[in-house]
Formats: structure tokens, sequence, C-alpha cells
């Protein structure tokens, strides 16, 4: 009678146990327990580097950069939007989110499988580039030379610090120039990008990097090294990552920048050069061809 009782006992047990998986895996298949209203990523037109989400309970926003550059407010298209699985929302790309008003607001629903709902709050961030504007240089182009092994050796010699009119003097031709940045979009990449326009000061000349004289009394031009920023217009570009500027004159020769320094609203704009000196000490340009970078020093107008 008690082996009879205990079997029954079991079974009972064993009926219980596969009844709640059953009913278990019901739920998790009809996604009853899914009730997540995230947007994972937000991706609109014009946009500048990764969208800001915050998400605290029921509170949840996006904050996005954007370049409003000859954009509608009114009508910002929807590149890319993927939410929680299984959610859905009333917002897909290809449409478009109106921010036309004080505060640069839209909103995005997203309901969850369970059927709850959460209004994303979507804010445009109008960006503003470090570059783009007019800007005036602040003082003569200056280079860095340095001769020896990595300036720690008795015998080594140079300045960090060089200003390159003392050189060549008709390199100060460049300091009343002024240089203009235009943003005009963003690449797939991400990047700015732009037209410059190197404009000649009040003197109408650029710098000639030309010296009076060399080892062999014959002048030598270093604008091999020292034209980095085009004379005229052309187009620049912005790594917003590596902080790299690089320019793309007429004629499609390019040019990279060392990453900006941006302090106390002047602009270090810096350049590596090739280092070639050929041991002649008695060469007047010799701190030329020692030299290891030079860098204009910039000021917004």
């Amino acid at each position: 009678m008690k082996q009879l009782a205990y079997s029954i006992l079991m079974l009972a047990t064993a009926f219980s146990f596969f009844s709640c998986e059953k009913d278990l895996m019901k739920e998790v298949n009809e996604g009853d327990w899914n009730m997540e209203r995230n947007i994972l990523t937000l991706q609109l037109q014009n946009q500048i580097g990764p969208s800001e989400i915050v998400r605290t309970k029921d509170d949840a926003s996006i904050t996005i950069s954007v370049n409003t550059n000859g954009l509608d407010l009114k009508a910002v298209d929807v590149n890319s939007i993927a939410v929680s699985y299984d959610a859905s929302t009333d917002v897909h790309v290809g449409d478009k989110l109106n921010f036309d008003n004080p505060e640069k607001t839209s909103s995005i629903a997203v309901r969850s499988k369970e059927g709850k709902e959460l209004q994303w709050k979507v804010i445009l961030k109008p960006f503003q580039s470090d570059l783009e504007g007019t800007w005036s240089l602040s003082q003569n182009l200056t280079y860095g030379w340095f001769v020896g092994t990595d300036g720690v050796d008795s015998w080594a010699w140079g300045n960090w610090h060089e200003d390159m009119a003392n050189v060549i003097p008709e390199a100060g031709f460049e300091t009343d120039n002024e240089l203009e940045f235009v943003l005009e979009g963003v690449t797939d990449d991400g990047n700015l990008f732009g037209t410059f326009t190197n404009k000649a000061g009040p003197d109408g000349k650029y710098a000639s990097f030309v010296t009076s004289a060399t080892e062999s009394g014959e002048p030598k031009d270093f604008a091999y090294k020292f034209r980095k920023v085009p004379v005229g217009e052309g187009m620049w570009e912005h790594n917003l990552e590596t902080n790299v500027v690089s320019f793309t004159d007429k004629d499609g020769n390019e040019s990279s920048s060392n990453p900006l320094k941006l302090e106390n609203g002047k602009l270090e704009l810096m350049f590596a050069t090739p280092w070639d000196y050929n041991w002649a000490h008695y060469n007047p340009s010799y701190t030329l061809e020692a030299c290891h970078y030079y860098y204009y020093v910039l000021s917004k107008k």
C-alpha cells in the first residue's frame, strides 16, 4: 500500500514538473516576458559622431550632433534605427523627423513585445566645427629643428621655436594671411569635409621658402617641406577620431597635419617635415634641413 502511494506521488510530481516546463516554454515562445523598449542605435541625416543615449526607467532620450548647414529641420532623414529584440517603433529608415521648434526635439515611440510603450525624446544638437570660420595668423611661422640624438647628447643643439623669418625673411609674407574653412558635410567614415581659402593679406603675397644661399652658394627652395597649407583654394577633411586635418589643393596634392591643438582660442596647426640635414655645419640653411616640424598659430576672427 505504501509502495502504491509513493508511486502515485512520484507520478503527480513528474506531471507537475513537465506541466510547468511546458507553460514556461509557452511564455518564452509567445514573448510575454519581453518588456524591452530601448533604442539601440539611431543615425540621422548629417549626423556627426555617435548618438548619446540616456535611459532611466521611463525617462529616455537621445542627443545627436548634426551639421545643420542647408538642412531642413522640418524633415531630417532617419538613416538607420535599431530597437530591442522583438520591439517595434513608429519610425523607420527613410522616415523624417521634425526638429523645427525652439527646443529642437522630436520623439520616437518604441513598443515592447509585451505591448508596453515608451516615448523617446530625440534632441538635435547643432554641430559647430572647431575649424569652421575665418582665422588670422597671430605670429610668424615657427619651426623646430634639432641636430643630435634624441636631444640628450651633450653635443646636441637645436631650437624648438625658431622664427622662420629669421632664416627666410620672405616667410613673413604669410603673417597677414587669413585661412577660411567652410564646412560642407560628413563623409561615410564620419569625417568632416569642406572647402578652404588661404587668402593673401594686404601685401598680396604668400610666403616664399627660398633661402638666399646654401653651402654651394646657390638658393634652395624648401617649399617641399613648408608649403603644406596650399595657396588659394582647395578641400579639407577633419578626422574627428585622430584630430588630424588633411588638405588637398586644386591640383590634387595632399598634405596632413599633426593632431590639432586648440587652447585659449588659438589653434596650432602643426606639420611634420622630413629631416634631411647633411652635416655641413657652415650651411646657412642647415637649421631648415634639420627641421622636424613647423606650425601656424591661428586666432579666430
